[in-house]
């Protein structure tokens, strides 16, 4: 089945402390994907403000100086709700799996080491969900724009 989506129309950003692990991810994933990387839960957090609605996808490790993943999925949850968010850590944590969900309402938990093909099928769901919501968004919009004229049109 054919891809109907442009998957590099909207990025892909990736926070981890690890460097190799963010050049490992781009290397992977870049040829299929828009991606962005950053190294810190603040420098994640500063990508998503200048980026706003250009990125679709944010994967943020668990456990990073500073800021942890929850904590970073929590805030953007709160500026950038339809961005879809999702989990990755080494670590079998289930208070911050639950935070994860309830705090940050991830699309996935995903565990480390990254599976290639499970990890791009993700992507690629990911991705598709939150062109799908900015789909219905902008229907949404065109209908009450549609109905609002309808109305004023009756009262003149």
């Amino acid at each position: 089945m054919q891809n109907q989506y442009d998957l590099k129309k909207y990025m892909v950003l990736y926070v981890d402390d690890e460097e190799k692990t963010l050049k490992y991810f781009a290397k992977s994933f870049g040829d299929e994907f828009r991606i962005l990387t950053a190294n810190s839960a603040a420098a994640g957090f500063k990508l998503i403000e200048e980026h706003g609605d250009d990125i679709g996808v944010l994967l943020s490790d668990q456990r990073m100086p500073g800021e942890t993943g929850v904590q970073l999925l929590e805030k953007t949850r709160q500026i950038r709700p339809r961005l879809v968010r999702m989990m990755v850590t080494a670590y079998a944590d289930f208070g911050a799996i639950v935070d994860a969900v309830n705090l940050g309402n991830i699309f996935r938990y995903i565990s480390k080491p990254i599976q290639i093909e499970d990890m791009r099928n993700t992507l690629r769901r990911a991705m598709e969900h939150y062109m799908l919501q900015r789909e219905r968004d902008e229907l949404l919009a065109e209908k009450l724009a549609a109905f609002n004229n309808m109305i004023f049109t009756d009262r003149v």
